[in-house]
């Protein structure tokens, strides 16, 4: 489980080194179409997926969380680099 962790966070920190790889010839972040889970202060975890990155902030993502329908921006990447 560990270094599935590892793994994870390895591939966000790389994402934002290169902010458009793989998909570069569409103009599409690597982060967007992923499904994510978060944990907030409740201390339930939501699940989303990253719909796009928030014009203008690269670092914040609108994310679309499972039973809800309006769509959320957050900084996925501060909140990863804590981990």
């Amino acid at each position: 489980m560990d270094e599935l962790k590892q793994n994870v966070i390895t591939l966000i920190h790389d994402s934002l080194q290169v902010p458009i790889a793989e998909r570069h010839e569409e103009g599409i972040h690597l982060l967007v179409g992923i499904n994510v889970t978060h944990r907030f202060s409740d201390g339930i975890k939501y699940k989303a997926c990253v719909v796009s990155v928030v014009p203008g902030f690269s670092d914040w993502f609108n994310n679309k969380y499972d039973g809800d329908i309006p769509v959320y921006a957050y900084n996925i990447c501060k909140d990863y680099k804590k981990r």
